[in-house]
């Protein structure tokens, strides 16, 4: 939908953080699984559970500078419905959707491409927002001793990163991503329960895949 910022390699990294409780305790995609359950037509009962262990959420990075400010005129060519899960694609997306969201039904000469997500944040959508809706019930789900995984795909230049990880520009704390929030909520829930009778073990693994090699970045000597 927009064009990458230009970086001339990319790296897939693989974050990774789990936790386990001394005592037993009564899908950017997330996901979710019991820790012994495997994945089969079996293991899931109904819609609604597949529902709940499985989510995809699509979200719309805004412009860069240099794409707004550039020899060709930026044209906006996606549109987010109010319900968020639907995303409209067209090349003149102005010329498909009224005032009030809503598409046109004759749109004349211009195509329209609509896709259904379980979220879809638009481009303004704050980094809390994006957390608290999509990656906060995963986190929980690992703290009560269920395998989760919350991972980020897409091109380089689409804002994986930021969305991953963000950044404190100015001491902006808002705009921590995914990771530092989700570290967070584990050591909070830590603090919370932790007694003489409860001991917590947390291990963390910062996985980076460049030119087919496989390094820990918080243990090189991996």
């Amino acid at each position: 939908m927009f064009p990458p910022n230009g970086r001339s390699q990319s790296r897939n990294r693989s974050y990774s953080i789990s936790s386990s409780v001394s005592t037993p305790n009564g899908s950017l995609t997330s996901s979710k699984s019991n820790k012994n359950t495997s994945f089969n037509n079996r293991s899931i009962s109904s819609p609604e559970q597949r529902n709940n262990n499985f989510k995809v959420v699509i979200r719309v990075r805004p412009p860069l500078p240099r794409e707004l400010s550039g020899e060709i005129e930026f044209q906006n060519v996606v549109a987010v419905d109010e319900k968020e899960q639907m995303i409209t694609i067209s090349e003149n997306i102005d010329a498909v959707i009224d005032e009030h969201g809503q598409i046109i039904p004759n749109p004349g000469p211009y195509g329209i491409h609509n896709f259904f997500f379980d979220h879809v944040y638009d481009q303004y959508s704050s980094q809390k927002k994006v957390f608290e809706t999509t990656a906060r019930a995963v986190v929980d789900s690992a703290l009560q001793g269920y395998n989760a995984t919350i991972f980020a795909y897409g091109q380089t230049g689409t804002g994986k990163t930021f969305t991953m990880e963000g950044f404190n520009k100015d001491g902006n704390i808002e705009n921590r991503g995914i990771i530092p929030r989700a570290i967070e909520q584990i050591f909070g829930h830590i603090q919370r329960n932790a007694s003489p009778r409860m001991r917590f073990l947390v291990r963390a693994s910062y996985l980076q895949i460049y030119n087919e090699q496989i390094s820990d970045l918080l243990k090189p000597e991996r």
